[in-house]
């Protein structure tokens, strides 16, 4: 991602991270993608300069891959999704916690569960506004996000 646009710098961490599921959890990189999509026309609207820096073109790009995709995982996709995504957020932040609680010793992979949580979590709001129980974990994670790892 070397000449990404600097108005859809945003969107890299969903489409890094979507990136690394494609192999294992491909429905998971789909909606990953999904929200960087939607983050990025958002983004466009309120930067001037995405009408010159290829932003267009880029997204553009992403959602002929998640037309794509979509056909390819036509039977994984279906109505239920949000508790896919909303689990597998919740699954990886269990994950670390119970690693860090457990004394494991390997930070860089606990660091990147509790970061990858974070944004999952975000992946999530694309289908509904995160329920209280779900903000006390994000708001704890919040830290991880503004200062990601440098082992993703």
């Amino acid at each position: 991602m070397g000449d990404f646009p600097q108005s859809l710098k945003g969107i890299t961490k969903f489409l890094k991270t979507a990136k690394q599921l494609d192999a294992n959890a491909p429905v998971m990189a789909y909606y990953c993608r999904c929200y960087a999509v939607q983050l990025g026309i958002q983004l466009r609207e309120t930067n001037p300069s995405s009408e010159t820096d290829g932003s267009k073109d880029v997204l553009i790009t992403l959602i002929t891959q998640l037309e794509e995709d979509k056909g390819n995982l036509a039977s994984e996709l279906h109505q239920m999704n949000h508790e896919y995504v909303i689990n597998y957020a919740l699954n990886t932040f269990k994950m670390a916690d119970d690693s860090d609680k457990s004394g494991n010793t390997n930070y860089k992979l606990i660091a990147r569960n509790f970061y990858h949580s974070t944004i999952f979590f975000d992946v999530f709001k694309q289908f509904e506004s995160l329920s209280d129980e779900v903000c006390t974990i994000y708001s704890l994670l919040t830290p991880i996000a503004l200062c990601p790892p440098r082992i993703c």
